[in-house]
């Protein structure tokens, strides 16, 4: 796992350990590559042709795309909005 994305799932409240061990190394290849870094949400990153573990994921973060951006770039917000979509 890319130093970025485990900036990102650190700031966004989810375990990288408990994922490392839930995604395939062909899954996790596909999302180090996907997204390099924040600027790689701008972008289409979803796919469903690399594993359901990570579809599911990829869906979550391209769903919650501004809230991702709103969490990383103004962390004095990260509690609310993390309660806003872990609710959904």
């Amino acid at each position: 796992m890319t130093p970025f994305l485990k900036e990102l799932f650190n700031v966004i409240g989810i375990d990288t350990e408990y994922l490392t061990g839930y995604l395939t190394s062909d899954e996790m290849q596909y999302l180090s590559t996907a997204l390099k870094s924040i600027e790689d949400f701008q972008g289409e990153f979803y796919s469903d042709e690399h594993g359901e573990n990570l579809e599911v994921l990829l869906h979550f973060l391209s769903c919650h795309k501004e809230d991702v951006h709103e969490i990383w770039h103004a962390p004095n917000k990260k509690k609310f909005c993390l309660s806003y979509i872990y609710q959904m």
